[in-house]
């Protein structure tokens, strides 16, 4: 990857030190939103595995009950 610190300098004396933290604050929103995906996205599969393992247990304990063949 790249070193932030020395990309930071770098621009702010390209452009000055506003246009750095806006292009910062830009980077670090998109981060943020990625992030946020990634969460929500192991969440829903987290979930959805859950719900397969009580849907197994359901299955086993009608089976031992007799109730399914």
């Amino acid at each position: 990857m790249f070193d932030k610190e020395k990309t930071q300098e770098r621009l702010s004396k390209l452009f000055g030190g506003v246009t750095v933290l806006k292009v910062v604050e830009l980077l670090n929103k998109k981060e943020g939103k990625r992030k946020m995906k990634v969460e929500r996205k192991k969440m829903e599969e987290n979930f959805e595995d859950e719900r397969r393992k009580m849907n197994m247990k359901v299955v086993f304990m009608d089976e031992m009950k007799g109730g399914k063949k």
